[in-house]
């Protein structure tokens, strides 16, 4: 018992920074003989004020949640129910005792998704389970000894303590709703159902918010991160609340009002951790929510296995997180359910919450078609996932409204977007691998964004889509910058599909009542490798048909690419593939108050076989300036060390041209 609770205390210890561990295993810098001695007089003196009885007593500040009746169901017991009252295991009744509450799967409905009946054990015959309730099933089905209310009890008293809570090894079936507002360590596993629409975790707020009227006399602008009005909320969370729409977003045909809202924090005399990533005119209400900030927990170790291949509705977050401050240490979240008709909606939701930090999560099997995520960031600012191991989802990592959301290191698939942002801000994506998962017989997109401001850097992408970087096409707007950097890509789709391409924004006919910005895109020290000759690497693209009426597109500023090699898997020489610049096409506007649109190409190579005399790039401006709003745009060009290239150009829009170190195979100037 000594040993047991020491250890439990140096692990709480742990979470407060002062002693050190290694592989999860307390490896403690004090001699455990003093550890043994102090606890020993802890005990004693506990035994002599309880009368012995400390089963209860959480003097190390721990709570176990098998001391609040959690028990290990080793492995679901095989049952076969027949409409009554008593039930027969087919296969040994494992680690099932008088009293123990069960839950079974499908036993009071076996219609799908199926109702689980959770019921007591009054007596065990020989194989046969007698019930305080009775079955509505006739059917063969697995049976869970049911923790849900031992951890329910054991977190709300450790809650309210700001104990920690343990979970020994073990398997413990939990249905939902267990409140986290502390550390938690977890050595055991926890299986819970896909069905229901409540989360099994959520990590939450001890106390409740406060609304205040904006004291602001002005509209507050995008960037702003002092603001002196706030000075007395210092050490707040806060929500801008906006009714100011920022989109009308195209859900399925339907406009969909997009609302402006973020979460930031109040620093020292009204500073702000993060500037606004929004702009909030006063002709529109606004309020803002605050938060007092609560220490920092860590819940480490967590192990969530989902059982059951259905979802009630459209489904649910296993884990939701609601507050600040968070660190999830080695979660593994497995979802066996893999069906993207019936499959769950999310494994770790994060919303309205600052600096949450994921660390070397595995997390598995989020495929619902429409939904299917494995990490949600909604209207959060500062979330970091660090090694994640996404896998089987439409969208590994998603965002809508998050700010500064960071990916470092990890490996992700999806077949949707793997990284998505339906509208995120400053999004970074470093040293990641990220695949296109296979969806209805073809190759998952690898990014899909919409917002501000996407950085890739060091990154490893293998896709057999055709398109790398896909705006948005419900909330189709990209401002800022798109950065690629020191970043290796192979497209492994064959020639049929023709062409590759870097960036690229439809088309489209939808009324968004806003501008459609389309990025800057910086490109340096990029290798794409093709896995089949194609015609064309489009390096930005902006689709267009010149017969249909659709909303005019905004113009990037600035098109840089420096140093992009394009090659066969393996350096295997090309014989016709070729890059293509074509940044602005017909009925397209600039709105750009830094001016003319500049492209800078340097160092872009195609790794030829000898003598095949095919060029190595297209120069292509199509943009026809009698269609547009703004018809005296001109496009500045600065071309070195590109190969042999051919210009197809409209004299109308040409700009100041400066070609370096470059072989012109042809120079049409056209109209």
């Amino acid at each position: 018992m000594c040993a047991y609770l020491c250890s439990n205390f140096v692990n709480y210890l742990r979470r407060k920074h002062l002693v050190s561990l290694k592989n999860k295993e307390v490896h403690c810098q004090m001699k455990c003989k003093k550890l043994i001695i102090l606890f020993t007089m802890v005990l004693v003196s506990l035994a002599l004020v309880t009368g012995g009885n400390i089963g209860l007593v959480h003097a190390n500040y721990i709570v176990d949640v098998t001391d609040y009746g959690a028990k290990d169901f080793v492995a679901p017991v095989t049952c076969q129910l027949n409409g009554t009252n008593t039930i027969v295991a087919t296969n040994g009744i494992g680690n099932l005792s008088v009293g123990d509450y069960v839950r079974i799967t499908n036993g009071t409905q076996s219609s799908d998704p199926g109702t689980d009946l959770y019921a007591k054990i009054n007596a065990i015959n020989g194989n046969q389970i007698t019930l305080d309730k009775t079955c509505g099933s006739s059917i063969t089905t697995d049976v869970y000894i049911d923790s849900t209310q031992a951890f329910k009890d054991a977190f709300n008293y450790a809650n309210s303590n700001s104990y920690l809570v343990f979970i020994p090894e073990g398997n413990y079936f939990v249905v939902s709703d267990v409140k986290i507002q502390t550390d938690v360590t977890c050595s055991g596993w926890i299986y819970t159902s896909n069905k229901g629409t409540t989360p099994l975790f959520r990590i939450t707020h001890k106390y409740s918010e406060t609304i205040i009227t904006p004291p602001f006399e002005d509209s507050l602008k995008a960037g702003t991160d002092y603001l002196p009005e706030l000075a007395q909320y210092a050490g707040c969370d806060i929500v801008f609340d906006s009714g100011n729409p920022f989109m009308y977003r195209n859900n399925g045909g339907i406009q969909e009002i997009c609302y402006k809202e973020e979460t930031n924090r109040i620093l020292s005399g009204g500073h702000l951790l993060a500037g606004l990533a929004e702009s909030y005119d006063d002709h529109y209400p606004l309020q803002l929510v605050l938060f007092n900030t609560e220490d920092p927990i860590t819940v480490d170790g967590l192990n969530i296995k989902c059982i059951d291949n259905t979802i009630t509705s459209n489904g649910k977050a296993i884990v939701m997180v609601s507050r600040s401050d968070v660190t999830l240490d080695d979660l593994v979240l497995i979802n066996d359910n893999l069906s993207t008709e019936n499959g769950q909606r999310c494994g770790v939701n994060i919303s309205y919450a600052v600096n949450v930090t994921l660390n070397n999560p595995i997390i598995q099997g989020f495929n619902l078609n429409g939904l299917g995520y494995g990490v949600s960031a909604i209207k959060t600012l500062n979330t970091t996932l660090n090694n994640a191991r996404i896998s089987d989802t439409r969208h590994a990592v998603t965002g809508n409204g998050d700010n500064h959301t960071t990916i470092n290191g990890g490996t992700f698939g999806g077949y949707g977007g793997t990284i998505d942002s339906h509208w995120g801000h400053n999004f970074s994506i470093n040293d990641a691998t990220i695949y296109g998962e296979e969806f209805q017989g073809a190759g998952g997109k690898p990014i899909t964004y919409a917002g501000n401001n996407l950085s890739i850097d060091g990154c490893d992408i293998t896709t057999e889509y055709r398109i790398l970087v896909s705006r948005r096409s419900d909330t189709p707007f990209i401002g800022g910058d798109l950065t690629i950097e020191d970043t290796t890509i192979t497209y492994t789709g064959d020639s049929q599909n023709n062409d590759f391409t870097i960036y690229r924004a439809n088309q489209t006919d939808f009324d968004h009542k806003c501008d459609l910005y389309n990025p800057n895109l910086i490109m340096e020290n990029v290798t794409l490798y093709l896995d089949d000759e194609i015609n064309k690497v489009n390096l930005y693209d902006i689709d267009h048909d010149i017969d249909t009426t659709y909303e005019i597109q905004v113009l990037p500023e600035l098109i840089q690419v420096y140093g992009l090699s394009i090659t066969g898997i393996g350096d295997t020489a090309l014989n016709s593939t070729a890059f293509q610049m074509m940044p602005a096409t017909n009925k397209y506007y600039l709105c750009n108050p830094a001016g003319d649109p500049e492209a800078h190409l340097e160092n872009i190579s195609v790794n030829k076989s000898t003598g095949s005399g095919s060029i190595d790039g297209n120069i292509i401006y199509s943009y026809l300036p009698e269609n547009n709003q703004d018809p005296n745009v001109e496009f500045n060009m600065h071309i070195s060390n590109c190969g042999k290239l051919s210009f197809d150009v409209i004299p109308e829009i040409l700009g100041d041209i400066f070609i370096e170190n470059c072989e012109i195979s042809t120079f049409c100037l056209e109209h």
